[in-house]
């Protein structure tokens, strides 16, 4: 199957929920598989552009109280946001990976019996009831009799300690207490908790992620779900799926496509769009650092939308292309926000970045300030 890039890109917008938005934030937050969350007010409006019936107090609701959004660590070990549904898929399938935090622990004079014990022994400290990370490190120490342990989620990185704990389907993020983060363990509030075999769990999670970043290949695959790293294991999980999937190629770019989809997005009709994507959303995270990027985001614009220490830029979609990055804060009641576009804009395009400004301005419950 031959397409060109505008084709894919818009195709995976209308995917990501961005040109045909939802009333579901469940459903939004699973087609995505999650949103990074390490800045939540971001996570938040990408929750937003994909759901513009979305109010400030139903999403803390779902986060806090109802527990139908998880806060947890995932992809690449970073933040997310995700659902009951997919949180234990990812569990079932990082089962394959677990061990691998033990080299870490083992720099820290924890053995990898020592390693396997904290694992566990965090399914017995942690419940529904919110616990600080003083506390946490604490009670884990006294249950495995380590003092390692406590100094280790208190003085060192303070999330590297913990990923496997949430790897493991036993932490997630509870309700802060004053400046104080806290963790609950998510198995006390997921009803009828399932895990499936790993490799079928990876299978599912291949499905999903070609369904919304697709067409993909494995590599582009692997670098999305944990930097880079697996990718022999997930060319072999790739390969039983062989029979549902459909290569696609354009120039020397060569990926896969559920077989399902073909024929969806052959016949896709593409429609004008000028969209504001918050930092870090899923859309901008997804791409490849290759031959597609330099069609959505000319390669000598790289640097402002990828910058430093991992940090993803908030962007400026017009049909299928990043053409600017946007910056906001809330100030003294206003949304202040300063657009850079990588080309002078038309007054049309203009008109249309304002439109976007004034949705968040009205869902911050704020007064917009823009600057061009």
């Amino acid at each position: 199957m031959k397409l060109d890039w505008q084709r894919i890109n818009s195709w995976r917008l209308y995917k990501h929920g961005l040109l045909a938005t939802s009333n579901n934030s469940f459903d939004v937050v699973s087609k995505v598989i999650g949103l990074q969350s390490q800045v939540l007010s971001a996570a938040e409006l990408s929750l937003f552009v994909r759901m513009t019936s979305l109010k400030r107090n139903s999403f803390h609701t779902a986060l806090k109280k109802d527990h139908t959004l998880i806060k947890t660590w995932m992809m690449r070990g970073t933040l997310h946001l995700t659902t009951p549904d997919i949180y234990q898929l990812f569990v079932s399938a990082r089962k394959v990976n677990l061990l691998r935090w033990y080299r870490y622990f083992e720099y820290y004079g924890i053995s990898e019996k020592d390693f396997e014990l904290y694992i566990e022994s965090a399914n017995e400290v942690l419940s529904d009831t919110p616990t600080t990370r003083e506390e946490l490190a604490r009670r884990l120490a006294e249950v495995n009799r380590n003092k390692n342990i406590k100094e280790l989620i208190t003085s060192k990185s303070w999330g590297s300690p913990l990923k496997p704990l949430a790897w493991a389907g036993y932490l997630s993020f509870g309700a802060n207490q004053s400046q104080n983060v806290t963790f609950i363990n998510p198995r006390f509030y997921i009803k009828n908790w399932k895990e499936s075999d790993p490799i079928m769990a990876l299978q599912e999670i291949i499905r999903k992620y070609l369904q919304v970043y697709g067409p993909s290949n494995v590599k582009q695959f692997t670098n999305w779900w944990d930097g880079g790293s697996g990718l022999t294991y997930n060319k072999k999980v790739f390969d039983t799926l062989s029979d549902e999937l459909a290569e696609v190629t354009i120039g020397d770019w060569r990926g896969v496509i559920l077989e399902s989809m073909k024929s969806e997005l052959v016949d896709y009709q593409m429609n004008d769009h000028c969209l504001l994507l918050p930092l870090f959303d899923a859309f901008t995270i997804g791409l490849e650092r290759g031959s597609d990027l330099f069609q959505t985001l000319a390669k000598k614009f790289h640097k402002f939308v990828f910058r430093p220490q991992g940090w993803i830029s908030a962007v400026i979609v017009i049909n299928g292309s990043i053409q600017g990055v946007w910056e906001y804060k809330i100030q003294s009641g206003k949304l202040i926000v300063k657009i850079q576009g990588f080309s002078t804009f038309s007054l049309s395009t203009k008109n249309d970045i304002s439109n976007r400004v004034n949705d968040f301005a009205e869902y911050l419950s704020c007064k917009p300030e823009i600057t061009f």
